[in-house]
């Protein structure tokens, strides 16, 4: 199992995707999310480069998200992921969706 850990998560999606695991051998957590959620906020990421990571790891099936917050991530990704139809992101934006995260 790999664990994806928000720090360089980007990276490790595109090496990982060239290696092609076999589906539920990648685990997403809370952590990593807030991770990115908490970069973007502190101006480490543009909100571009946010939502095109979570762009990959939408895309990326042989991900598995924490069990028990399946549901939350893949609302939070999918918020990240599609701005144009969604919140726009803003440091603000972010540290709201991480103080969600952080409550479930």
């Amino acid at each position: 199992m790999i664990r994806l850990t928000g720090k360089e998560i980007g990276e490790q999606v595109s090496a990982i995707r060239r290696q092609a695991p076999a589906s539920g051998s990648i685990l997403l957590d809370k952590s990593a999310v807030i991770e990115l959620l908490r970069r973007c906020a502190h101006h480490e990421l543009t909100a571009l480069e946010l939502s095109g990571i979570a762009n990959e790891l939408e895309a990326f099936d042989e991900i598995d998200y924490e069990p028990g917050a399946e549901g939350l991530i893949a609302t939070v990704l999918f918020e990240i992921a599609s701005p144009e139809i969604n919140i726009k992101i803003t440091p603000q934006r972010c540290l709201e969706l991480i103080e969600l995260l952080r409550k479930e």
